[in-house]
């Protein structure tokens, strides 16, 4: 998860592992971006993301890079970027 778009700006989080939390003081907040740089691996390769922005919350699977299918997106057309919730590897998408 980067601060700007298009994985620039600041790694404001980094895991190898899930993130699963339901403690605001755990959020990633300010995600403009993200990244799947996993490498391929049976049942474990994808990345379910869930983020909050304003008035819902959101998910997305990412494939590895470089797919097929997306492995990065963007959030910059939400102020203040999105509040990453939570991050679990998985299986296809």
């Amino acid at each position: 998860m980067y601060s700007g778009p298009d994985q620039t700006g600041t790694m404001l989080f980094r895991t190898y592992g899930d993130l699963a939390t339901t403690s605001s003081s755990q959020f990633v907040n300010g995600v403009q971006s993200v990244f799947n740089n996993g490498t391929p691996c049976n049942q474990c390769d994808h990345v379910d993301f869930l983020f909050w922005v304003p008035n819902h919350s959101w998910s997305i699977c990412l494939h590895y890079n470089p797919g097929p299918g997306s492995y990065k997106q963007n959030f910059q057309n939400f102020a203040g970027g999105a509040i990453g919730k939570s991050v679990r590897w998985r299986g296809e998408c």
